[in-house]
């Protein structure tokens, strides 16, 4: 007979030998209000339980992603993968030096608003990132202005053909002179190739999915 088993024979006799089932005295339910919200931004966002897990733990309502991985599952919202995804072929690249090559895009976001983002190339770094009213080259050259004297200037810049980064009408663009002053070399994408600005495509994927869990834009930059 074990130490512990003697310990309790001595303090409960022969009832103290039988084995204890290890039963939760509380149980802690998930209330319906919260399973809603939490059926509602998988429905309407397609979200993890991760990422409805910050989203909501930002508005007040605390609830661990596990659970919120069984609820999803108990209403069918789980949609596993019924076969394994396929790779996709392609070529990989990126510059071997930090401040080799810089990219910078803009995309509208709601409520009617830009967001102008400038990431290094080799090392994914957001050297620049703002929400601005209007998607004009001033902003643009503003951001960029910023980066530069906050980072150092990069050799180059690639973008693609929006009407932000070269004259539609031909001649020299405001973008283009200003990286000329600053002895910066403006590259442009590839017209149909999305896969040339690739990194900061996939940086605005990422700001879709998960721009909600954080309050203010910086907080999402840093994290």
């Amino acid at each position: 007979m074990s130490l512990l088993s003697r310990n309790r024979y001595r303090l409960s006799g022969l009832e103290g030998l039988n084995p204890k089932l290890r039963i939760p005295h509380i149980v802690h339910r998930t209330p319906p209000e919260t399973a809603e919200k939490i059926l509602q931004q998988r429905r309407e966002k397609g979200w993890c339980p991760i990422l409805i897990e910050g989203y909501l733990h930002k508005r007040g309502t605390e609830v661990g992603h596990t659970t919120i991985h069984r609820l999803l599952k108990q209403a069918g919202l789980n949609n596993p993968l019924q076969t394994p995804r396929h790779r996709r072929s392609y070529r990989r690249w990126q510059r071997r030096h930090p401040n080799s090559l810089w990219q910078c895009d803009l995309k509208v976001i709601p409520p009617a608003r830009w967001l102008i983002t400038i990431l290094d190339d080799h090392s994914r770094y957001v050297t620049g990132s703002q929400i601005f009213k209007h998607g004009t080259t001033e902003n643009v050259i503003s951001l960029l202005d910023k980066a530069v004297h906050e980072y150092a200037k990069p050799r180059e810049i690639l973008t693609d053909h929006g009407s932000q980064f070269w004259s539609v009408r031909g001649g020299e663009s405001s973008f283009d002179a200003y990286c000329e002053s600053s002895r910066i070399k403006h590259i442009l994408g590839g017209i149909g190739k999305p896969t040339t600005l690739g990194k900061i495509e996939r940086w605005f994927r990422t700001y879709d999915q998960e721009h909600a869990r954080f309050p203010l834009h910086w907080k999402f930059i840093v994290t």
